[in-house]
């Protein structure tokens, strides 16, 4: 039992983090990809909404970022959507609307979470396309342009953009961060092309109005419960790598646990909900991404835990196994030297990979002991 405990354990580590994207790499090499659509030439009416709690420092760079969009203004609808705010977001909001009539002002007086918002912002969308987005994050100029033409596909319910993060530099955690989410670009764009990708970019996601599913939980968000959805009622969601948006990182492990914690608490309950609700067992290709590139990496903390100690008990049957733990206890140690480092201000990648992974996952096995065991926090803190 502890040597199938083990070998489980490292099948599952080793399917998820590496040979589920060689799979991809290796499908997308024997079939063609799908050729980049050309840039925009026609001008659909576009929402912008912009669910805001407390985001008076970014609101008034995030709208000038909107405003030069290089799009007819008079196709766009920007809706800015106060949760609860308790600084002057709605105060610089109805400023900015006096400046530029393309802006709407939702003030919701009581914090109720994104989900609620997005609900209400969405119903009083005048828009063909729904974009959401942040209010730190900001778009290419012609961040549309790379968008849009997706949706001549009638079959394309979403489009993703890609995000790019601009303090890399900044700490162990940034650089890691970083570096990680290369490799989930790299694995949606090949998801996008081989027609399996469901999910997207909460920050940089746009999708068609007549689409869009009232999120039942409040724990919900459009970047998982809004795309099963979609995939789910037969829809494609496509990523845009040429989409570019723009965001930071928090150079503080503390605080990337606490968004790390959050964010798993919530998505991992929403994504099983979501994959039940939409009986994605009906579109195979998308339930095998959903699995492999969602759930199995939430789940790793566990494989990793079981699978440290079943090399612990196995240590004494052979030579593999000696090996073996020779390696996690090196891979742990260069974790435990790269928070020193972290500590310090230093980041080598050789010890800032390991450290953040190990963290990273400590997160996300918290986040789902707490999504299981209790309602997932709805609303920032």
């Amino acid at each position: 039992m502890i040597e199938l405990i083990y070998w489980i354990s490292l099948g599952i580590l080793t399917y998820t983090w590496f040979l589920y994207g060689a799979a991809l790499w290796l499908v997308v090499r024997l079939r063609p990809r799908k050729g980049a659509p050309p840039l925009c030439d026609t001008t659909p009416h576009v929402s912008v909404i912009v669910a805001a709690r407390n985001e008076e420092r970014f609101l008034r760079s995030r709208i000038e970022n909107l405003r030069s969009l290089r799009y007819d203004p008079e196709k766009i609808q920007v809706l800015i959507a106060s949760d609860g705010s308790t600084d002057g977001t709605v105060a610089i909001a109805v400023e900015l609307q006096r400046s530029w009539d393309r802006v709407e002002v939702l003030d919701y007086p009581t914090q109720r979470g994104r989900a609620a918002v997005h609900n209400d912002a969405a119903r009083l969308a005048s828009g063909d396309l729904l974009l959401f987005t942040d209010a730190e994050t900001r778009f290419e100029e012609d961040f549309l342009q790379w968008v849009l033409p997706h949706f001549r596909d009638p079959a394309v319910g979403a489009v993703s953009g890609r995000i790019i993060y601009l303090n890399e530099d900044d700490s162990s955690v940034t650089l890691s961060a970083g570096l990680y989410w290369r490799l989930e670009e790299r694995l949606r764009r090949w998801e996008s092309d081989l027609g399996i990708l469901a999910f997207g970019t909460g920050a940089a996601l746009c999708m068609r109005k007549e689409l869009y599913t009232p999120m039942k939980n409040p724990y919900d968000d459009v970047d998982y419960s809004e795309t099963l959805s979609l995939v789910g009622r037969g829809y494609e969601v496509r990523y845009a790598p040429r989409a570019l948006a723009y965001d930071t990182i928090s150079p503080s492990a503390a605080v990337a646990h606490r968004v790390r914690l959050r964010r798993t608490s919530m998505a991992f309950r929403s994504i099983l909900e979501g994959i039940f609700a939409s009986r994605l067992w009906r579109r195979p290709g998308i339930l095998w991404s959903a699995v492999s590139h969602k759930l199995l990496r939430h789940l790793t903390p566990f494989f990793m835990i079981s699978f440290a100690a079943s090399n612990f008990l196995l240590y004494e049957t052979g030579p593999w196994y000696r090996v073996s733990l020779l390696l996690q206890t090196a891979f742990y140690s260069a974790a435990l030297l790269g928070g020193m480092a972290h500590r310090w201000g230093w980041k080598p990648k050789a010890l800032a990979l390991p450290f953040n992974f190990v963290i990273l996952n400590f997160s996300r096995m918290l986040g789902i002991v707490e999504g299981l065991s209790r309602r997932p926090p709805s609303t920032y803190r």
